[in-house]
């Protein structure tokens, strides 16, 4: 996935491939019953979607951020995935994104963390 995204310079070309690899993400996790590869298919597409909000600390890439984070969310909302969570240490890696996210959205004067 990292390949395809990382060879794209349209910014908004860029948050279309998140909510896309996001969807594949949401279709695994609807479709409980395909078991077999289920997990280490999600695990890349939560691997991908973490890069893409801890990689993008610039202003300049806040949208992609959020639109990553929102995708994230979307895909790990249901608790039948925690152990790609744990595999992924995306509750970890998170933490130590958020102070420079907040450092991000700070210095823009577009909301208060």
């Amino acid at each position: 996935f990292c390949s395809i995204y990382e060879n794209i310079e349209v910014t908004k070309i860029q948050a279309n491939v998140i909510k896309i690899i996001g969807g594949l993400g949401t279709l695994i996790v609807r479709k409980k019953n395909i078991q077999e590869g289920a997990d280490a298919l999600l695990f890349q597409v939560g691997e991908f979607l973490l890069d893409c909000v801890c990689k993008n600390t610039d202003r300049q890439q806040l949208w992609r951020t959020a639109e990553a984070l929102d995708t994230l969310f979307d895909v790990f909302s249901e608790d039948d995935y925690n152990e790609v969570l744990n595999q992924l240490r995306m509750v970890e890696k998170l933490k130590l994104f958020l102070p420079q996210f907040k450092k991000v959205v700070s210095a823009g004067h577009l909301i208060t963390l």
